[in-house]
């Protein structure tokens, strides 16, 4: 069974990639790790900025918007008390 041979070229290739790998984690911690919360926030919020709308341009300009945007049955559907 043969031997591979790890030339210093190749250990300074594999050192210069685990380096940056290290430094973009780093880098992707510092500007985007609030990325995932906000828009979990931001999309817990979708149903109550379509009720919103829907009450500030009425059902007939809502319901146009839903339909030509395809919206999910459970933003357009009405709930009767």
């Amino acid at each position: 069974m043969a031997k591979e041979v790890i030339t210093t070229d190749q250990l300074k290739y594999y050192r210069l990639v685990a380096e940056n790998d290290d430094r973009s984690k780093e880098r992707w911690q510092k500007n985007f790790s609030w990325y995932p919360g906000r828009q979990n926030i931001e999309f817990s919020r979708v149903a109550q900025i379509y009720c919103d709308s829907r009450h500030t341009y009425g059902d007939e300009t809502f319901m146009k918007y839903a339909q030509r945007k395809r919206l999910h049955n459970k933003y357009t559907t009405t709930v009767k008390h």
